[in-house]
This record gives structure tokens, sequence and C-alpha cells, in this order.
């Protein structure tokens, strides 16, 4: 398996795809870039396909929260039916390690076809947008975050288990 993974994020043209194909690296797909999207693009996760990496949101974009707090309502509203996120009230807008919409989320992405998945860890712990990596464009005030111990301890790792383990992303065990 090549431990190459060709960012492909940018205009899709033949030269891009017939070096995708010759070379058998995967490409990324974001999700969040599915719900700024009005057809039926390639980074909707039922599209995904198995050789390629998939993201809910790399350093270049805003957290997962984040990026549900700015979306408009008509967007947000779609992106929940698309999870089938229950979204009566303003539950969604909770964040924290066992955010119910962070999850939601990453479990649809943990359900695709594609052959890895990658989720900062500010999705995984349910950080807003005050925790974004970068913003491209912007010259100051990025790659400032960290993350302290205590907050990786505060990982939902028991539900990242049985994600992992229900949907068939664990190392198989040698016998």
């Amino acid at each position: 398996t090549p431990r190459i993974i060709a960012e492909d994020l940018g205009v899709l043209d033949d030269d891009v795809l017939q070096l995708l194909g010759d070379s058998g690296f995967p490409g990324m797909r974001v999700m969040q870039f599915a719900f700024i999207d009005t057809g039926d693009g390639i980074h909707w996760p039922h599209n995904y396909l198995p050789n390629t990496v998939a993201y809910t949101g790399t350093h270049d974009n805003n957290t997962l929260l984040g990026y549900l707090w700015d979306l408009n309502d008509g967007a947000r509203q779609f992106a929940f039916e698309y999870i089938n996120y229950p979204c009566e009230d303003d539950a969604w807008q909770q964040g924290g390690p066992k955010s119910p919409v962070c999850h939601a989320f990453i479990r649809h992405l943990w359900m695709s076809a594609a052959k890895l998945t990658i989720v900062p860890m500010q999705d995984l712990l349910g950080y807003g947008a005050d925790t974004r990596m970068n913003r491209p464009g912007e010259a100051g005030g990025n790659w400032c975050f960290r993350i302290p111990q205590e907050a990786l301890d505060s990982a939902d790792s028991h539900w990242l288990f049985e994600m992992n383990r229900i949907y068939k992303r664990l190392k198989p065990q040698k016998q």
C-alpha cells in the first residue's frame, strides 16, 4: 500500500486523474466541502471510492462544530438530513468530547467506503472555531492551537473504539 496521499483538492483535470490512476495513490475527500456543493460531487461520503482518504476537515478548514455554526440555516438543515441527525432544537450546538452532532458526522465518515479516515483532534473533542488550526490567506494567528494532555484524556476513546470496530476499521489481530 502506498504511503503517499495525493492532495487532489484543487481542479481535477485529466492530468491529475491520470496521475492518480497510474500511481495508485489515494486522493483526498473532505466532508465539509460536500455541504457547500449544490451538486453531487466527489466530497459527498456516498461517492467516496475505496482508494481515498476521507477527512471531516483539514488543517485549513474550520473545526466541524465551527463549520456547522458558519453554515447558513438551509445548508445546515440539509447536512443534518444527510447524516440523519435530528435537529428539532438547538442541541446540535453542544460541543465537547461527547458532542452528539460531531459524533454523528464522524460516524457517517466512518461508514463511507474510504479506505482511511482522518479526523482532526478538535473534531474528536467537539471543539469550536476558536481552536481552528489555520486560516489560509491570513498572516497572523495561525498554528497556535495546542492540545494539553487532559484534553487528550477527555476524548471518548470507548466511542471511538466502537466506531472503528463496527465499521471494520481496526487492524486485524495476528493469531
